[in-house]
């Protein structure tokens, strides 16, 4: 969609670019001479980032990529066509999101009446054989996305590549990390599971069961289920929309809610009970979660 990795190498002896950590900003293309030009572009460890202007109906001929990148336009409007007739269409104004480019898919991109300023990520081969396989999974096909948070963090990912002084690789590997966590999550939502399998449901009664035990970790539930550590928390998100440590924690706090209310024992001996280090760590979690000091809610909740 943006010039793609390799068309952006050709135009890089036109400027005076450092491609190490901190690296200043790429000047401008002159306006005019070309549809689609590189305002800045900075290389960080295992990713390229490349902002792009492009004119009122500046297209841009049919191409691919061969290293996965994700498009977010952050102002104007975009149409992609790909030759077997899709199109995607975004416009920042009210589509507002991300488009995934995957490696070996040709499109073209034509830009709106207004033109389009759009930031491209690109994702060296190494990075993506790190990445989950969810991520993995959500930047081998082309889609759409939207979500409000994606525009949040396109503008975060353009002031970065703005500044680029040495704290940006550092500030653009968050970003890019809650980007691509962004994009599992509605991934996720899309998917609609069904009903958990059993092994999903035992290890979520092993949670309600062994909720006091101190040192409950991933891998047990994992072997409660019968599978790996990283399926049992792909699936539990998927399928109650929290993470097995965060349900842990409400469990924990339920529970000892639960005594502080029928219960005359010590609340340090409850928090204990409950499964939390001590009563400092049990308190600050359960204020959290329910909005009043473990005291006031006995307080206010006693039998």
């Amino acid at each position: 969609m943006i010039p793609n990795p390799d068309d952006a190498l050709a135009l890089e002896s036109a400027f005076d670019s450092k491609r190490v950590r901190g690296a200043e900003p790429v000047a401008a293309l002159e306006s005019g001479r070309e549809p689609w030009s590189i305002v800045r572009e900075l290389r960080t460890e295992g990713s390229r980032y490349v902002e792009t202007r492009v004119v009122p109906s500046g297209p841009h001929p049919e191409h691919a990529h061969e290293s996965p990148s994700i498009a977010l336009l952050l102002d104007g409007a975009i149409e992609v066509a790909y030759p077997s007739g899709r199109r995607l269409a975004g416009d920042a104004g009210d589509r507002a999101g991300a488009l995934v480019l995957p490696v070996g898919s040709p499109h073209r991109v034509q830009a709106g009446a207004a033109g389009a300023r759009v930031l491209l990520l690109a994702f060296e081969r190494d990075r993506v054989a790190s990445l989950d396989p969810s991520a993995s999974a959500v930047l081998a096909n082309p889609a759409w996305w939207r979500a409000s948070r994606l525009a949040t963090l396109g503008r975060g990912i353009a002031r970065e590549l703005a500044v680029a002084d040495d704290a940006a690789p550092l500030a653009l590997e968050g970003l890019t990390l809650e980007l691509l966590a962004t994009l599992v999550r509605r991934g996720g939502e899309r998917a609609r599971p069904g009903p958990p399998p059993a092994w999903l449901r035992r290890a979520r009664e092993a949670v309600d069961d062994r909720y006091h035990e101190r040192e409950l970790r991933i891998g047990d539930l994992a072997d409660v289920a019968g599978v790996d550590p990283a399926s049992l928390a792909r699936a539990f998100r998927a399928h109650y929309g929290t993470t097995a440590g965060t349900y842990l924690r409400e469990v924990r706090v339920r529970r000892a809610a639960e005594a502080l209310a029928r219960s005359s024992a010590p609340i340090g001996q409850i928090a204990l009970d409950a499964g939390f280090a001590d009563q400092s760590h049990f308190t600050r979690v359960f204020s959290a979660v329910q909005g009043l000091t473990p005291r006031r809610w006995r307080a206010l909740h006693r039998k």
